[in-house]
């Protein structure tokens, strides 16, 4: 109740702590059937969330138990006061309508697993680790699917960088016969850094030189609406209770 540098108190949660990333790569994607439309798109919402609240309860009495142990340490009278906290976790249906009709689905674990250690509160160690898997499909004609895993924050003898593959599908139907294409890690470039760290260190690099590092302020107005509109049901959705 009395952190403020995750200040889930505020009605905030995964969505403004980092899953904004997210919304700006769904955008991304989205903005690539701008060309062939004819007409605005509309976009629908369904959405789904889980409070820090409703995690306690799903971790057992046991977790409860503890809790309540502790409650004077941690400065929680009753669980119920995280009612109205902000989402540890986001799952979103959309569908985007216009000549092209395009179904997605956005999922935000704040709750998955994590590498910090009760017994080591005094030491810096990984928050969440990223689990980042993507599954585009292109009709009947096409199917992407991106994996990035950490393998190597996890195990850094064994796994030297980041766990990266692409596999790409296509139909017969393009290439008169089905083919697999599987990229990994080596395939896109020698350096051993993180890929997340070397992207945004070019697109500073970009900005600095003057460049809009393919970000410009008026790409950002996508991002901007969708954000309001999950927001705005998720407010409304609390006003109601």
């Amino acid at each position: 109740l009395k952190r403020e540098s995750h200040p889930f108190k505020y009605g905030y949660g995964i969505l403004l702590h980092s899953g904004y990333h997210y919304i700006d790569l769904l955008t991304s994607l989205l903005a690539l059937n701008q060309p062939f439309l004819k007409e605005p798109s509309t976009k629908e919402y369904k959405l789904f969330k889980t409070s820090p609240s409703d995690q306690i309860y799903n971790l057992g009495e046991n977790a409860l138990f503890l809790l309540h142990q502790k409650k004077q340490a941690l400065g929680i009278e009753m669980i119920s006061q995280m009612k109205d906290f902000g989402e540890t976790d986001l799952f979103l249906i959309g569908q985007e309508k216009s000549q092209i009709l395009t179904n997605f689905s956005l999922r935000l674990n704040g709750t998955s697993l994590s590498s910090r250690n009760a017994s080591k509160s005094f030491v810096k160690l990984d928050g969440k680790l990223r689990q980042e898997i993507v599954s585009i499909h292109l009709g009947t004609f096409c199917s992407i699917h991106i994996s990035s895993l950490p393998f190597n924050k996890i195990d850094p003898q064994n796994y030297k960088t980041e766990n990266f593959d692409i596999t790409i599908m296509t139909s017969p139907i393009l290439k008169e016969e089905q083919t697999v294409l599987r990229l990994s890690r080596e395939d896109f470039h020698p350096i051993h850094n993180s890929l997340n760290k070397e992207a945004r260190k070019k697109q500073l690099y970009q900005f600095l030189e003057g460049k809009n590092g393919n970000s410009h302020f008026l790409t950002h107005r996508e991002n901007i609406e969708m954000l309001h509109a999950i927001y705005f049901q998720l407010t409304k959705e609390l006003i109601l209770k």
